[in-house]
């Protein structure tokens, strides 16, 4: 289960977000600008079947909206190596808050369902038992795009970051980016709006780099057959 939510905060978390006040305030709302277009670009507006595929042999595909457990939610699948498929359905969550005189909102994706498909079993974790993962994993304390929480305000931080425009090519794509730079370390992330899921690469390579994508053609696995015979999730349980 580490695994699967290893990658999925790969694929779901564009823009690591903190609000700071001081030098970083314009970076910051810029970052908020981008996150939001992200989330309206990359997945809001997606169509069934629009795909992602990434170095590591992974494939994400976009399924489309649905009703789960009474909820109306997005969902997205991931198709993993050693044939480990987990779709997670999820509901798009604003943040609002205030700074400075100033309200903003936040757009962050809240997974509210998950189905899994590994080893010939079909398990479905419910809202409930994500918020136990990711408290378990010390996932739910980050402000991003994973995870509505709250905005982390710090007045006091050192970490500065700059943002630049560039282009870069994904398969036969010509990809208009954002690369968000480290100052501290170097370390780079490339995100873009123009792309499923809006994550490109990042350097040092840690999380999936993209080489393909297209926004229609793939099929899921995962099914509402499989999805309504999923047996419950129940601990203690290891992917």
């Amino acid at each position: 289960m580490k695994k699967i939510l290893a990658i999925l905060i790969s694929l779901f978390l564009v823009v690591s977000f903190s609000f700071a006040g001081g030098s970083n305030f314009e970076i910051e709302k810029k970052l908020l600008k981008l996150q939001n277009s992200i989330v309206k670009n990359s997945f809001i507006n997606l169509k069934p079947g629009a795909w992602a595929s990434y170095k590591d042999g992974s494939k994400a595909i976009y399924v489309g909206e649905d009703t789960i457990d009474g909820m109306k939610l997005r969902g997205i699948e991931l198709h993993i190596r050693n044939n480990l498929i987990v779709q997670i359905w999820y509901k798009v969550v604003p943040k609002h808050f205030a700074y400075n005189g100033e309200n903003y909102k936040l757009l962050t994706l809240d997974p509210r369902v998950i189905f899994v498909q590994a080893g010939g079993m079909n398990i479905k974790l419910d809202y409930s038992q994500i918020q136990l993962i990711e408290q378990y994993y010390e996932v739910n304390d980050l402000s991003v795009i994973l995870t509505p929480a709250k905005i982390y305000i710090d007045n006091n931080t050192n970490h500065k970051i700059s943002i630049e425009e560039t282009t870069v090519k994904v398969g036969s794509h010509a990809v208009k980016a954002s690369v968000i730079t480290s100052l501290d370390n170097g370390s780079k992330c490339f995100v873009s709006p123009e792309v499923p899921f809006g994550l490109i690469k990042t350097i040092p390579e840690g999380n999936p780099t993209l080489v393909n994508f297209s926004f229609a053609g793939a099929s899921v696995s995962i099914n509402k057959s499989i999805r309504a015979n999923a047996k419950a999730f129940s601990f203690p349980i290891g992917f």
